[in-house]
Protein backbone atom coordinates (compact mmCIF):
# COMPACT_ATOMS: atom_id res chain seq x y z
CA UNK A 1 0.00 0.00 0.00
CA UNK A 2 1.22 3.56 -0.72
CA UNK A 3 3.00 4.81 2.39
CA UNK A 4 0.76 8.40 0.72
CA UNK A 5 -2.44 6.36 1.45
CA UNK A 6 -1.38 5.76 5.20
CA UNK A 7 -0.85 9.28 5.77
CA UNK A 8 -4.06 10.27 3.26
CA UNK A 9 -5.98 8.31 5.63
CA UNK A 10 -4.84 9.58 8.70
CA UNK A 11 -5.13 12.88 8.05
CA UNK A 12 -8.98 12.11 6.90
CA UNK A 13 -9.30 10.62 10.22
CA UNK A 14 -7.98 13.76 12.02
CA UNK A 15 -10.65 15.47 9.27
CA UNK A 16 -13.29 13.55 11.11
CA UNK A 17 -12.32 14.53 14.48
CA UNK A 18 -12.20 18.07 13.90
CA UNK A 19 -15.89 18.14 12.23
CA UNK A 20 -16.78 16.07 15.87
CA UNK A 21 -14.80 18.30 18.13
CA UNK A 22 -16.75 20.98 15.79
CA UNK A 23 -20.26 20.03 16.60
CA UNK A 24 -19.49 19.16 20.27
CA UNK A 25 -17.90 22.34 20.61
CA UNK A 26 -21.24 23.71 19.31
CA UNK A 27 -23.19 21.87 21.54
CA UNK A 28 -21.24 22.91 24.57
CA UNK A 29 -21.68 26.80 23.62
CA UNK A 30 -25.64 26.28 23.56
CA UNK A 31 -25.71 24.02 26.57
CA UNK A 32 -23.44 27.67 28.63
CA UNK A 33 -26.34 29.43 27.00
CA UNK A 34 -28.83 27.50 28.08
CA UNK A 35 -27.35 26.99 31.92
CA UNK A 36 -27.02 31.72 31.17
CA UNK A 37 -30.40 31.56 30.77
CA UNK A 38 -31.78 29.14 33.41
CA UNK A 39 -29.67 31.20 36.37
CA UNK A 40 -32.64 31.23 39.40
CA UNK A 41 -30.16 33.45 40.52
CA UNK A 42 -32.14 37.33 41.10
CA UNK A 43 -29.65 39.31 43.00
CA UNK A 44 -27.18 41.99 40.96
CA UNK A 45 -24.65 39.04 40.96
CA UNK A 46 -26.94 37.90 37.77
CA UNK A 47 -25.94 39.77 34.86
CA UNK A 48 -22.27 39.57 36.15
CA UNK A 49 -22.53 35.78 35.61
CA UNK A 50 -24.74 35.65 32.37
CA UNK A 51 -22.18 37.85 30.60
CA UNK A 52 -19.37 35.72 31.58
CA UNK A 53 -21.62 32.66 30.40
CA UNK A 54 -22.33 34.71 27.19
CA UNK A 55 -18.32 35.43 26.37
CA UNK A 56 -17.26 31.63 27.02
CA UNK A 57 -20.37 30.76 25.18
CA UNK A 58 -18.75 32.84 21.95
CA UNK A 59 -15.62 31.23 23.22
CA UNK A 60 -16.32 27.91 22.44
CA UNK A 61 -18.55 28.97 19.15
CA UNK A 62 -15.05 31.18 17.59
CA UNK A 63 -12.93 27.94 18.21
CA UNK A 64 -15.71 25.51 16.67
CA UNK A 65 -15.74 27.67 13.26
CA UNK A 66 -12.02 27.62 13.81
CA UNK A 67 -11.88 23.74 14.05
CA UNK A 68 -14.70 23.60 10.92
CA UNK A 69 -12.42 25.97 8.70
CA UNK A 70 -9.11 23.20 9.68
CA UNK A 71 -11.12 20.52 8.65
CA UNK A 72 -12.08 21.51 5.34
CA UNK A 73 -8.39 22.81 4.98
CA UNK A 74 -7.35 19.32 5.82
CA UNK A 75 -9.75 17.39 3.56
CA UNK A 76 -8.86 19.42 0.47
CA UNK A 77 -5.00 18.63 1.46
CA UNK A 78 -5.86 14.97 1.80
CA UNK A 79 -8.02 14.71 -2.16
CA UNK A 80 -4.89 16.61 -3.30
CA UNK A 81 -2.47 13.82 -2.05
CA UNK A 82 -4.81 11.06 -2.99
CA UNK A 83 -5.22 11.96 -6.37
CA UNK A 84 -1.17 12.65 -6.61
CA UNK A 85 -1.12 9.31 -5.42
CA UNK A 86 -3.54 8.14 -8.57
CA UNK A 87 -1.49 9.97 -11.12
CA UNK A 88 1.91 8.17 -9.51
CA UNK A 89 0.34 5.01 -9.95
CA UNK A 90 -1.27 5.60 -13.59
CA UNK A 91 2.81 6.14 -14.95
CA UNK A 92 2.83 1.98 -15.34
CA UNK A 93 5.90 0.04 -14.99
CA UNK A 94 9.32 0.94 -16.01
CA UNK A 95 7.90 4.46 -16.11
CA UNK A 96 9.67 7.40 -14.86
CA UNK A 97 7.89 8.14 -11.60
CA UNK A 98 6.46 11.68 -11.52
CA UNK A 99 7.91 14.23 -9.01
CA UNK A 100 6.23 14.66 -5.70
CA UNK A 101 7.78 17.82 -4.60
CA UNK A 102 8.33 20.05 -7.69
CA UNK A 103 8.38 19.27 -11.09
CA UNK A 104 5.51 18.04 -13.08
CA UNK A 105 2.40 16.96 -12.38
CA UNK A 106 -0.07 18.20 -10.52
CA UNK A 107 2.02 19.83 -7.46
CA UNK A 108 3.92 21.51 -10.36
CA UNK A 109 5.70 24.88 -9.09
CA UNK A 110 4.27 24.73 -5.42
CA UNK A 111 6.14 23.69 -2.49
CA UNK A 112 4.60 20.54 -0.68
CA UNK A 113 4.23 19.90 2.97
CA UNK A 114 4.68 16.17 3.79
CA UNK A 115 1.13 15.21 4.97
CA UNK A 116 3.02 12.75 8.07
CA UNK A 117 4.23 15.95 9.70
CA UNK A 118 0.88 17.76 8.75
CA UNK A 119 -0.88 15.05 10.20
CA UNK A 120 0.98 14.79 13.62
CA UNK A 121 -0.07 18.65 13.60
CA UNK A 122 -3.60 18.67 13.31
CA UNK A 123 -3.47 15.53 15.63
CA UNK A 124 -2.14 18.20 18.27
CA UNK A 125 -4.51 20.83 17.08
CA UNK A 126 -7.29 17.93 18.05
CA UNK A 127 -6.15 17.60 20.95
CA UNK A 128 -5.80 20.99 21.86
CA UNK A 129 -9.06 21.54 20.90
CA UNK A 130 -10.77 18.81 23.44
CA UNK A 131 -8.47 19.96 25.94
CA UNK A 132 -10.22 23.26 25.38
CA UNK A 133 -13.64 21.90 25.92
CA UNK A 134 -12.80 20.17 29.08
CA UNK A 135 -10.99 23.80 30.56
CA UNK A 136 -13.73 25.47 29.29
CA UNK A 137 -16.44 22.94 30.69
CA UNK A 138 -14.47 23.38 34.22
CA UNK A 139 -14.70 26.88 34.05
CA UNK A 140 -18.32 26.82 33.96
CA UNK A 141 -18.45 24.67 36.63
CA UNK A 142 -16.79 26.78 38.67
CA UNK A 143 -18.65 30.02 37.90
CA UNK A 144 -22.15 27.88 38.56
CA UNK A 145 -21.01 26.36 41.53
CA UNK A 146 -19.55 29.86 42.93
CA UNK A 147 -23.00 31.31 42.04
CA UNK A 148 -25.39 28.83 43.93
CA UNK A 149 -22.96 28.07 46.94
CA UNK A 150 -24.92 29.25 49.84
CA UNK A 151 -23.81 31.41 52.07
CA UNK A 152 -25.48 30.01 55.34
CA UNK A 153 -27.18 33.46 57.57
CA UNK A 154 -29.79 33.00 60.51
CA UNK A 155 -31.31 36.62 61.74
CA UNK A 156 -30.11 36.87 65.61
CA UNK A 157 -31.48 39.61 67.53
CA UNK A 158 -34.18 40.07 70.29
CA UNK A 159 -37.32 39.06 68.09
CA UNK A 160 -35.53 35.52 67.27
CA UNK A 161 -33.34 34.70 70.05
CA UNK A 162 -33.70 31.10 71.41
CA UNK A 163 -30.84 31.29 74.19
CA UNK A 164 -31.66 28.87 76.54
CA UNK A 165 -33.48 31.24 79.23
CA UNK A 166 -36.67 30.87 80.76
CA UNK A 167 -38.20 33.48 78.75
CA UNK A 168 -36.97 32.34 75.05
CA UNK A 169 -39.22 33.53 72.25
CA UNK A 170 -38.09 33.07 68.46
CA UNK A 171 -40.84 35.44 66.76
CA UNK A 172 -44.35 35.78 67.15
CA UNK A 173 -46.79 32.43 68.05
CA UNK A 174 -50.23 33.00 67.39
CA UNK A 175 -50.96 30.45 70.84
CA UNK A 176 -49.55 32.93 73.04
CA UNK A 177 -52.63 35.21 73.26
CA UNK A 178 -55.08 32.33 74.61
CA UNK A 179 -52.57 31.40 77.23
CA UNK A 180 -52.15 35.26 78.82
CA UNK A 181 -53.47 35.91 82.64
CA UNK A 182 -56.75 37.26 82.76
CA UNK A 183 -54.94 40.53 83.03
CA UNK A 184 -52.85 40.43 79.96
CA UNK A 185 -55.67 39.31 77.98
CA UNK A 186 -58.06 42.31 79.32
CA UNK A 187 -55.12 44.64 77.69
CA UNK A 188 -55.66 42.60 74.32
CA UNK A 189 -59.72 42.73 74.53
CA UNK A 190 -59.42 47.01 74.59
CA UNK A 191 -57.26 46.26 71.43
CA UNK A 192 -59.92 44.60 69.93
CA UNK A 193 -62.23 46.49 71.12
CA UNK A 194 -60.31 50.27 69.28
CA UNK A 195 -60.62 48.52 66.52
CA UNK A 196 -64.22 48.03 66.15
CA UNK A 197 -64.73 44.07 67.52
CA UNK A 198 -68.37 43.41 68.59
CA UNK A 199 -68.30 43.53 72.66
CA UNK A 200 -67.68 39.58 74.28
CA UNK A 201 -67.47 38.59 77.67
CA UNK A 202 -64.35 36.65 79.09
CA UNK A 203 -65.22 33.06 77.73
CA UNK A 204 -66.53 34.69 73.72
CA UNK A 205 -63.49 36.15 73.87
CA UNK A 206 -61.46 33.44 74.69
CA UNK A 207 -62.70 31.90 72.02
CA UNK A 208 -61.65 34.36 69.73
CA UNK A 209 -58.29 33.93 70.71
CA UNK A 210 -59.07 29.99 70.69
CA UNK A 211 -59.31 30.37 67.14
CA UNK A 212 -56.88 32.42 66.51
CA UNK A 213 -54.87 29.82 67.36
CA UNK A 214 -56.24 27.26 64.74
CA UNK A 215 -55.55 29.56 62.17
CA UNK A 216 -53.60 32.72 63.00
CA UNK A 217 -49.93 31.59 61.56
CA UNK A 218 -50.60 34.13 58.41
CA UNK A 219 -51.12 36.96 61.26
CA UNK A 220 -48.17 35.59 63.44
CA UNK A 221 -45.96 35.52 60.50
CA UNK A 222 -47.03 39.30 59.60
CA UNK A 223 -46.56 39.91 63.04
CA UNK A 224 -43.36 39.36 62.34
CA UNK A 225 -42.55 41.11 59.88
CA UNK A 226 -44.46 44.46 61.23
CA UNK A 227 -42.16 43.46 64.76
CA UNK A 228 -38.76 44.32 62.50
CA UNK A 229 -39.98 47.53 61.35
CA UNK A 230 -41.70 48.82 65.18
CA UNK A 231 -38.09 48.22 66.49
CA UNK A 232 -36.04 49.78 64.18
CA UNK A 233 -38.38 52.74 63.72
CA UNK A 234 -39.27 53.42 67.93
CA UNK A 235 -36.32 52.20 69.11
CA UNK A 236 -35.90 54.96 71.62
CA UNK A 237 -38.98 56.16 71.03
CA UNK A 238 -41.56 53.76 72.98
CA UNK A 239 -43.76 56.55 74.08
CA UNK A 240 -44.44 57.66 71.30
CA UNK A 241 -45.25 54.02 69.72
CA UNK A 242 -47.58 53.47 72.61
CA UNK A 243 -49.35 56.90 71.37
CA UNK A 244 -49.57 55.87 68.08
CA UNK A 245 -50.63 52.00 68.55
CA UNK A 246 -52.08 51.87 72.06
CA UNK A 247 -49.76 49.47 73.78
CA UNK A 248 -46.49 49.04 74.92
CA UNK A 249 -43.82 48.22 72.28
CA UNK A 250 -42.14 45.69 74.54
CA UNK A 251 -43.56 43.95 77.42
CA UNK A 252 -41.12 42.29 80.40
CA UNK A 253 -38.49 43.19 78.03
CA UNK A 254 -39.77 41.19 75.05
CA UNK A 255 -41.54 42.21 71.85
CA UNK A 256 -44.91 42.76 72.05
CA UNK A 257 -45.82 40.04 69.82
CA UNK A 258 -49.65 39.30 71.64
CA UNK A 259 -50.48 42.73 71.22
CA UNK A 260 -49.15 43.24 67.04
CA UNK A 261 -50.96 39.86 66.33
CA UNK A 262 -54.10 40.82 68.31
CA UNK A 263 -54.17 44.12 66.47
CA UNK A 264 -53.50 42.74 63.05
CA UNK A 265 -56.27 40.18 63.35
CA UNK A 266 -59.00 42.54 64.58
CA UNK A 267 -57.85 45.19 62.39
CA UNK A 268 -60.93 47.09 60.79
CA UNK A 269 -63.17 45.08 63.14
CA UNK A 270 -62.14 41.80 61.53
CA UNK A 271 -63.99 39.19 63.31
CA UNK A 272 -61.13 36.35 62.43
CA UNK A 273 -62.60 33.06 61.23
CA UNK A 274 -60.34 32.25 58.63
CA UNK A 275 -56.77 32.43 57.73
CA UNK A 276 -54.53 34.29 55.03
CA UNK A 277 -53.99 33.98 52.10
CA UNK A 278 -50.75 35.17 50.43
CA UNK A 279 -52.94 37.50 48.41
CA UNK A 280 -55.42 38.36 51.68
CA UNK A 281 -51.94 38.92 53.56
CA UNK A 282 -50.91 41.26 51.29
CA UNK A 283 -54.02 43.38 51.49
CA UNK A 284 -54.24 43.41 55.14
CA UNK A 285 -50.40 44.45 55.09
CA UNK A 286 -50.96 47.40 53.10
CA UNK A 287 -54.39 48.55 55.18
CA UNK A 288 -52.42 48.04 58.20
CA UNK A 289 -49.55 50.18 56.75
CA UNK A 290 -51.97 52.70 55.44
CA UNK A 291 -53.39 52.74 58.63
CA UNK A 292 -50.24 54.36 60.53
CA UNK A 293 -47.68 55.26 58.09
CA UNK A 294 -45.82 52.51 57.67
CA UNK A 295 -43.95 52.70 54.30
CA UNK A 296 -44.47 49.41 53.75
CA UNK A 297 -43.95 47.40 49.88
CA UNK A 298 -45.10 43.84 49.50
CA UNK A 299 -45.27 41.43 47.16
CA UNK A 300 -46.12 37.93 46.47
CA UNK A 301 -43.60 35.70 44.60
CA UNK A 302 -41.74 32.54 42.97
CA UNK A 303 -38.75 34.02 43.45
CA UNK A 304 -37.01 33.53 46.79
CA UNK A 305 -34.69 30.26 46.35
CA UNK A 306 -32.25 28.63 48.93
CA UNK A 307 -29.14 30.87 46.97
CA UNK A 308 -30.57 34.32 47.31
CA UNK A 309 -32.32 34.10 50.72
CA UNK A 310 -29.14 34.86 52.74
CA UNK A 311 -28.34 38.15 50.78
CA UNK A 312 -32.39 39.15 50.77
CA UNK A 313 -32.23 38.78 54.71
CA UNK A 314 -28.77 40.67 54.94
CA UNK A 315 -30.53 43.78 52.81
CA UNK A 316 -33.51 43.73 55.26
CA UNK A 317 -36.29 42.10 53.34
CA UNK A 318 -38.79 40.24 55.28
CA UNK A 319 -39.78 36.61 54.05
CA UNK A 320 -42.91 34.74 54.27
CA UNK A 321 -42.96 30.98 53.09
CA UNK A 322 -46.39 30.09 52.56
CA UNK A 323 -46.06 26.16 52.66
CA UNK A 324 -48.25 23.48 51.97
CA UNK A 325 -48.76 19.96 52.42
CA UNK A 326 -45.27 19.26 53.61
CA UNK A 327 -43.24 18.67 56.74
CA UNK A 328 -41.23 20.69 59.10
CA UNK A 329 -38.26 19.80 61.60
CA UNK A 330 -37.70 20.84 65.38
CA UNK A 331 -34.31 22.68 64.82
CA UNK A 332 -32.98 20.66 67.67
CA UNK A 333 -34.62 17.55 66.80
CA UNK A 334 -34.02 16.93 62.58
CA UNK A 335 -34.97 13.47 62.69
CA UNK A 336 -38.44 15.06 63.76
CA UNK A 337 -41.14 15.95 61.87
CA UNK A 338 -44.60 18.32 61.94
CA UNK A 339 -46.84 17.75 59.55
CA UNK A 340 -48.38 20.70 57.84
CA UNK A 341 -51.72 21.13 55.54
CA UNK A 342 -51.01 24.95 55.42
CA UNK A 343 -49.16 27.27 57.26
CA UNK A 344 -47.14 30.86 57.00
CA UNK A 345 -44.14 31.02 58.30
CA UNK A 346 -40.99 33.99 58.54
CA UNK A 347 -37.73 32.30 57.07
CA UNK A 348 -34.99 33.44 59.45
CA UNK A 349 -32.28 32.37 57.84
CA UNK A 350 -30.47 29.16 55.36
CA UNK A 351 -28.32 26.18 55.90
CA UNK A 352 -25.19 25.66 54.47
CA UNK A 353 -27.04 23.00 52.89
CA UNK A 354 -29.91 24.95 51.47
CA UNK A 355 -32.59 24.41 54.16
CA UNK A 356 -34.21 27.31 55.64
CA UNK A 357 -34.81 28.56 59.04
CA UNK A 358 -38.53 29.14 59.87
CA UNK A 359 -40.10 30.81 62.87
CA UNK A 360 -43.49 28.91 63.40
CA UNK A 361 -45.47 28.91 66.97
CA UNK A 362 -42.73 30.96 68.24
CA UNK A 363 -39.87 28.05 68.29
CA UNK A 364 -37.45 27.63 65.68
CA UNK A 365 -37.77 25.12 62.99
CA UNK A 366 -35.77 23.51 59.55
CA UNK A 367 -37.63 23.12 56.48
CA UNK A 368 -35.71 21.50 53.38
CA UNK A 369 -37.97 23.11 50.32
CA UNK A 370 -36.57 20.16 48.04
CA UNK A 371 -38.24 17.95 50.42
CA UNK A 372 -41.29 16.66 48.86
CA UNK A 373 -44.53 15.09 51.10
CA UNK A 374 -47.90 14.44 50.14
CA UNK A 375 -50.93 15.92 52.55
CA UNK A 376 -53.68 14.54 53.86
CA UNK A 377 -55.44 16.02 51.18
CA UNK A 378 -53.64 13.52 48.64
CA UNK A 379 -51.92 16.92 47.20
CA UNK A 380 -47.92 17.29 46.67
CA UNK A 381 -46.12 20.07 48.84
CA UNK A 382 -45.87 23.73 47.29
CA UNK A 383 -45.62 27.18 48.31
CA UNK A 384 -44.77 30.10 47.44
CA UNK A 385 -43.26 33.81 49.09
CA UNK A 386 -44.12 37.06 50.13
CA UNK A 387 -41.34 39.51 50.30
CA UNK A 388 -41.95 42.64 52.66
CA UNK A 389 -39.45 45.86 52.85
CA UNK A 390 -39.77 49.28 53.97
CA UNK A 391 -38.61 52.38 52.11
Amino acid sequence: MSEYRIQVGKARSCTSKLQSGEKEMHYVADSVRGICRSLSIEDASRPVLQARLNRIAEQIDARAASAGMMSTSLSEIADLYFQADRNTEKVGDGAEEQPRNGGSGIFEGSFIIDISILTRVIQKLVEEIYDIIRKQYEEVKKIISDATTIDPVEIDNIMFNDDADSHKVYGSNQGAPAGESRARQQELYDIYLRNGGEPKNTTEFQRYLSEMNQHGCGYAALANTMMGYMLETYSGRESEFEREFGYPLMVDGHPNYEAVIVDLYSHGGREGGSGLSPNTSKNLAEEYARAHDIPLHREVTDAVTPQNVDERLRRGENVTIHYHNGVIHPYNNPSGDHSITAHAMTITGVTEDGKYIVSSWGNKYILDPNEVSTGSNGEETWFTYSVTTFE
